[in-house]
């Protein structure tokens, strides 16, 4: 592209009377795939709809590769402070399950983005419970490295003091 336009591939297709977003999810992909990671982070934090499709994205539908660099795009999010708390409860929970995917790149990816969770400090002691929960089952799993990530997050942990 000429003048350093951005290679983005405009996930959004166009706003509608100002208020209507139509997200063009192939693009969107295509761009994560790219890893133009930094612009759908941007269209993301700017955008509920963007968001939304990135949630979707962390379905088993797509391969992991997309998965991972969603999470990192979340992780990247909240290490920013741009994660507001409604957002990070409709992620959450994906989050905790992609912990345990099948596919080491993935589980890994979303143990790292706990443990930024953890560092923020910005959780409600029923979000520390379910951590704590999945941390410790993807200790039990046995799997050398997702362990060792694991057992960082449960130090952060027991580091937090929990008041009932």
């Amino acid at each position: 592209m000429e003048g350093g336009e951005s290679m983005l591939s405009f996930a959004l297709l166009a706003v509608i009377k100002g208020s209507d977003l139509i997200v063009d999810k192939e693009g969107l992909k295509e761009d994560i795939l790219a890893w133009r990671l930094k612009d759908v982070k941007a269209l993301a934090e700017k955008h509920d709809k963007v968001f939304a499709v990135l949630v979707e994205f962390l379905y088993d539908d797509n391969p992991p590769h997309v998965r991972a660099n969603v999470l990192q795009i979340i992780k990247d999010m909240i290490s920013e402070g741009k994660m507001s708390r409604p957002r990070l409860q409709r992620v959450l929970p994906r989050i905790l399950e992609l912990a345990r995917d099948k596919d080491e790149r993935v589980a890994l990816k979303a143990i790292e983005v706990i443990n930024t969770l953890l560092e923020s400090g910005d959780l409600s002691e029923e979000d520390y419970e379910r951590i704590m929960e999945t941390l410790q089952d993807v200790l039990k799993s046995g799997v050398p490295i997702l362990g060792e990530y694991a057992a960082e997050g449960l130090g952060k942990l027991g580091g937090q003091t929990l008041l009932p």
